[in-house]
């Protein structure tokens, strides 16, 4: 119980506290009628100087008598008003002594003070033996025999200088035998004061345990079912926040895959309306040559070579235009996730093809493909959204005007750079998608796979769609996507796609 017995070690001393201010309030009462005295003998002595002495010794041993009177008074009315504390107790009267050993010795010098060893001797015993502190008591001694001594040592012939030695030897020996007594005492004192409120804090403890004792099982009953019932309402409540939670995140799954769907889908459409103006023009040229091709067929003067130029030159628009409608309707479509071993030539051919359709003319399109590229386990409708977005995106940032450089390659991952990018080791594909426009700053960096997250103005779109790209490439492919960009650099967007298919992906803090 370490807070109890700190109460209680607290108590005792703020008890011990009081029994000092109660000594020093006696030491102060006791060395009132002293000062008085001082005061009240020095009245006399001034008198009594003043019509005896001479007049020279009267001009300095009655100013003196007045100045003791004057301290003698004003201790006594200090000492009436307020309680000393034990320092300014011993500083008063080391000051007492001092003021009287003074005077005693300047009668002596001039010789009207035959009697001052003995006058010496009654101030050491009444100094010494007053003062409860040792070591001022054995600092006053010490200063008056010292002072006596050399005062004794100029006015005594050699026999009388004896004989005063002896008597302040006794007195001072009477002095230390009443100091150590009264010390003892005021030690006693103290010792018994401390037992009493020992005993009276011990009591009052053993009251406290004995009504704690009668009222510490009713107490603990009564706490052990009030804890029963929290817990039982606690985990009552528990179970219906875990209820409504579980069914809240329920809700929000279903929800947010449905909005993934939705704006998976939307992006498809923006991409398809993207493309339909390029389409639009490329049909339109269809449609005029296979018109011609219909004119030369039907024309009667027309020749065999030109007849058979026709019917190829049909043919050709024939197959392109089919080749369009299956670009159009296998982009825009809803699919879920169907991997197949797929010629990275061609799913880069099918997104060069729409990014020329998308793009203006005055932006220039590059496509390199290593010749080891080879193939990948991948959705290609997926990989072709994915890579389309990116350059939509990339034609938006250049303004129509720049360079879309896309790339790829066949790269070989080893360990360390597969653990920093949380890729298994292995051979992987890497497409990037490379723009000469604005570049991103910062705040754009940092939010830019959040999911409906779009630096285009209302009406322009569903936004950017890296969330819904990253989640195709990373999630649904086990490769990686990332990016570099600053501010007036443009941008590079790296996908990184295993060539024999995805993985379960390692677990990562």
């Amino acid at each position: 119980m370490p807070r109890a017995s700190d109460d209680a070690e607290a108590a005792l001393t703020g008890r011990m506290a009081r029994v000092q201010v109660d000594l020093d309030q006696v030491a102060t009462e006791a060395l009132r009628p002293a000062a008085l005295l001082v005061g009240v003998i020095f009245v006399v002595f001034a008198i009594q100087n003043w019509v005896s002495y001479p007049p020279d010794a009267r001009a300095v041993v009655v100013p003196y008598n007045v100045g003791l009177v004057v301290i003698g008074f004003t201790l006594y009315g200090v000492c009436r008003r307020i309680t000393l504390s034990t320092r300014g107790i011993h500083l008063a009267a080391t000051g007492l002594a001092f003021a009287v050993l003074g005077q005693i010795m300047v009668t002596t010098l001039y010789g009207l003070n035959p009697l001052f060893t003995f006058f010496v001797a009654i101030l050491l015993i009444t100094s010494g033996s007053s003062v409860l502190a040792s070591g001022w008591a054995a600092m006053i001694v010490a200063v008056v025999v010292a002072t006596w001594a050399v005062v004794a040592s100029r006015v005594l012939p050699g026999e009388l200088l004896a004989l005063h030695s002896l008597v302040m030897f006794t007195s001072t020996g009477v002095a230390a035998v009443i100091h150590v007594g009264r010390r003892r005492s005021r030690a006693r004192i103290v010792e018994l004061r401390a037992g009493d409120a020992r005993r009276e804090l011990a009591l009052q403890r053993a009251f406290a345990e004995a009504v704690e004792l009668r009222t510490g099982d009713a107490r603990r009953e009564l706490a052990l079912q009030h804890a029963l019932a929290e817990a039982d309402e606690a985990r009552r409540e528990l179970d219906r926040k875990v209820e409504e939670r579980t069914a809240a995140l329920r809700a929000e799954l279903a929800e947010r895959e449905r909005l993934e769907a939705q704006l998976r889908h939307a992006q498809k459409l923006e991409a398809v309306g993207r493309l339909a103006g390029g389409i639009a023009h490329d049909f339109n040229n269809l449609l005029t040559v296979l018109r011609l091709s219909y004119m030369t067929i039907s024309d009667a003067g027309a020749s065999a070579e030109e007849l058979a130029d026709a019917r190829r030159d049909a043919s050709d628009a024939t197959d392109r235009a089919a080749s369009l409608t299956h670009d159009l309707l296998a982009f825009a479509r809803k699919q879920t996730l169907q991997r197949a071993s797929v010629a990275v030539v061609d799913v880069l051919g099918a997104v060069e093809r729409m990014a020329r359709r998308v793009a203006e003319a005055t932006i220039r399109v590059e496509v390199q493909i290593a010749p080891d590229v080879g193939d990948v386990i991948a959705d290609r409708h997926q990989i072709e959204q994915v890579l389309l977005n990116l350059a939509i995106n990339a034609c938006d940032a250049m303004d129509n005007r720049g360079t879309l450089t896309i790339t790829a390659d066949a790269i070989e991952l080893g360990v360390p750079e597969a653990e920093r990018r949380r890729l298994r080791p292995g051979a992987y594909v890497r497409i990037a998608v490379t723009d000469t426009g604005t570049g991103m700053d910062a705040a754009t960096r940092r939010s830019l796979f959040e999911p409906f997250f779009t630096t285009k103005e209302v009406g322009r779109g569903t936004g950017q769609g890296l969330a819904i790209a990253r989640a195709i490439v990373v999630d649904r492919h086990g490769g990686s996507l990332s990016f570099d960009s600053a501010a007036d650099r443009g941008t590079t967007f790296v996908i990184r796609i295993p060539i024999d298919g995805p993985r379960p992906r390692p677990a990562t803090a």
